[in-house]
């Protein structure tokens, strides 16, 4: 889930060559002010968030990659995109036990060791990937890549002198048009590859307008929550259909074994949880729909064209 976090514009009035390494500080600042707590309990909000800032983080490195040393990026960006691989996939299985927990409630008594099995399960991968972060984080050492990130220099082949504003301008309208053309996969709804990567274009647009928005004349907010709304759905969606491919490999499985039992108690669970995914893909595609009668690309690139 997505959440406003404007960049503090008394720290960026300069050039490039300030404002890009201050603004990827505070977005690692952000991210591992929260490692303690995201390691040390299960307690799935401070999981979101650290997810969401170590996303955050990334996505603003992807942003401002054009403008930095390569030499000096490259090595720290695999070591920043580790650690926010790791926190997504314990994150991804909070998604996922969330989606079980709501489909148990929708079914019938006799199947609750069925559905505390399949949670159990994703229980177990979540405890075992919050161990790997653990250790990644003990290994990469947080203060150390701070002040690689801190010694980051902005490339003398890009014009140091542009400001902020501009440079995130001619983000907006990069990840506009990939977002405008990634949002056709929704004619597919099938396609879990497809609706994947129309997130990932989402969350970059949307972390775009966050740096951009202060700095506008323009309010920027109401295409934020459009985005903010459709990352959501997106994010359930995955969700579902992580349990859709555990459930049907249990059910593989049980057949295999020759338990016709299992088998059964396993097929409301997959039925359940498919249509929770079908809601979730309604609610994507009439966000959509919204977007494309509201005519808010044409709104937005207004916005950061008169700005």
């Amino acid at each position: 889930m997505l959440r406003v976090q404007s960049i503090n514009l008394n720290l960026c009035r300069g050039d490039a060559a300030h404002d890009i390494p201050t603004v990827l500080i505070e977005r690692f600042d952000e991210t591992f002010a929260l490692r303690h707590r995201a390691v040390a309990a299960t307690d799935r909000a401070c999981v979101s968030s650290m997810n969401l800032a170590s996303q955050r983080l990334c996505i603003a490195l992807t942003h401002f990659k054009p403008y930095l040393l390569p030499d000096r990026i490259s090595h720290l960006e695999i070591k920043l995109r580790s650690i926010a691989d790791a926190i997504a996939k314990i994150r991804n299985q909070d998604v996922a036990i969330v989606a079980l927990e709501k489909v148990a409630l929708q079914t019938r008594s006799e199947f609750s060791k069925t559905a505390k099995r399949l949670i159990e399960s994703r229980k177990q991968v979540r405890q075992n990937s919050s161990k790997k972060l653990k250790q990644l984080l003990l290994t990469l050492r947080p203060k150390a890549l701070r002040k690689e990130l801190f010694c980051l220099a902005v490339s003398e082949s890009h014009n140091s002198s542009a400001r902020l504003k501009s440079i995130a301008g001619g983000i907006i309208r990069r990840h506009l048009t990939q977002f405008e053309a990634h949002a056709n996969p929704l004619l597919n709804p099938f396609s879990a590859a497809t609706l994947k990567e129309l997130s990932a274009v989402t969350k970059h647009l949307a972390f775009a307008i966050e740096i951009f928005g202060e700095s506008s004349e323009t309010d920027l907010r109401p295409f934020w929550r459009s985005l903010n709304a459709m990352d959501n759905a997106l994010l359930e969606i995955a969700g579902c259909d992580s349990c859709v491919s555990h459930i049907q490999t249990e059910i593989v499985e049980s057949i295999k074994a020759g338990h016709p039992n299992e088998t059964r108690s396993l097929a409301p669970f997959l039925v359940a949880v498919k249509q929770q995914r079908k809601f979730h893909y309604e609610e994507t595609y009439a966000i959509w729909n919204s977007w494309e009668k509201d005519q808010l690309s044409k709104c937005v690139r207004r916005a950061i064209n008169t700005s």
